[in-house]
Parts: structure tokens; C-alpha cells; sequence
């Protein structure tokens, strides 16, 4: 316990560094050659590395690029183990179909060209939209069959992401995320009544005939 309160302080403290080095170096405009903002902190730790030593700048970036393929392997490796707890089944998480569609998700995220913040929203809302309605059931005390909650989240995330693809292609702008949220949500409780009511009264009868 004492050990994760003292890493939030670190965290915290080292967490307005980046920013402030940013910050002060526009201010001494020695900026203005960059075009892209995503290589503001790249170039700046290179410049700082560069000054230790010859060819210490190419180091520091082949540490930078090894620490960003291990978090994302660290990433798709959760993705992985997420989509196999999902699926029905006895395929593991190491099956390779897992981290190919996990892959693919990435991809088409990474391919929106847009801030880290952005895209960690993004992600919030298609999750928000998947499971919001079994959470909300859960919370409620109302008791959804695991069959019934598959269909549930699956028809909330097939809605989200159909709207950020949308988005991708140019349509809704700005308000991409919200309608992802709106219409994931919408698909997902409409699902839950139809195999509440509907689908539950068609079983009943089924069985009823059978009789």
C-alpha cells in the first residue's frame, strides 16, 4: 500500500515535466523547425542524449522505440486475453485469430493519426457502449442469462465501432464519439428487451408445442 501511494506522488510530480520542457523551449522558440507536435519529446530527449556523447541520441531513440513495442505487446497481449474471455469456446488466448482481430483493431485505430488522449476516449466510449447496459442490469439486480449478455454486448460494439468507422470515412466530425456512445448504448438495450420480451415468449411457446 505504502509502495503504490509513494509511486502516485513520483507520478505525479514527474508528470508536469514533459510539459513544462515543452513549454519553456516554444517559449525560447527553439521549436519552430518542427512540424509535427508528436515529436516534441523525441526531439528534445535526443537533444539532451546528444549532448552526453556521439551517437548517444540514436541510443536513447532504439530505448524509446523498445519501450513503446513492449507496451503495445503488453497491450495487444490484454486485448488478447480480453477477446478469449469474451468468445464461447474453449480456444486459449494464445490463439492466433485472438491477437490477428486484436491487431486489426489497433491498426485501425492507430490509422485516425490523433492524439493519445483522443484515442484512449475513443476506446472509452466503444467499451462504455459495449457494456453499459449489463452493467446498468447488474447493478439493478435484474439477472441476464450469459447467452442473452453475449448478444447484448456484441450488438452494442459492432453499433459503436460502426460509427467510428463512419467517422473515419469523414462523416458526423466532431460528434463521432458521442454518437458511438448513443447508438452503442441504444443497439445494446434494444437487444436486451427483444431477448427479454420477445425471444423469451417465442422460447415459451416452442417449448409449450413441444409439450
Amino acid at each position: 500500500m505504502g509502495g503504490c501511494v509513494l509511486a502516485g506522488l513520483l507520478l505525479f510530480v514527474i508528470a508536469f515535466l514533459p510539459s513544462a520542457v515543452v513549454v519553456a523551449m516554444q517559449s525560447g522558440g527553439m521549436l519552430g523547425d518542427l512540424a509535427d507536435a508528436k515529436q516534441v519529446v523525441p526531439w528534445v530527449l535526443g537533444q539532451v542524449a546528444g549532448s552526453v556523447g556521439q551517437h548517444t541520441d540514436k541510443l536513447m531513440l532504439i530505448a524509446l522505440s523498445v519501450a513503446a513495442l513492449g507496451a503495445g505487446a503488453a497491450i495487444l497481449r490484454a486485448m488478447t486475453e480480453a477477446l478469449a474471455c469474451a468468445a464461447s469456446g474453449s480456444r486459449s488466448a494464445g490463439h492466433p485469430l485472438f491477437a490477428l482481430i486484436a491487431l486489426g483493431l489497433s491498426v485501425l485505430l492507430a490509422s485516425r493519426d490523433q492524439g493519445i488522449v483522443d484515442t484512449m476516449v475513443s476506446v472509452n466510449v466503444v467499451y462504455i457502449a459495449s457494456i453499459g447496459v449489463c452493467f446498468a442490469t447488474m447493478v439493478t439486480g435484474i439477472l441476464v442469462p450469459p447467452q442473452h449478455a453475449r448478444w447484448i454486448v456484441a450488438v452494442g460494439f459492432a453499433g459503436s465501432v460502426a460509427v467510428h468507422l463512419a467517422g473515419w470515412l469523414g462523416q458526423y466530425g466532431e460528434d463521432t464519439d458521442v454518437v458511438s456512445l448513443l447508438l452503442g448504448c441504444f443497439l445494446s438495450a434494444g437487444t436486451a428487451l427483444w431477448l427479454r420480451f420477445v425471444a423469451g415468449e417465442w422460447a415459451r411457446r416452442w417449448s409449450s408445442l413441444r409439450r
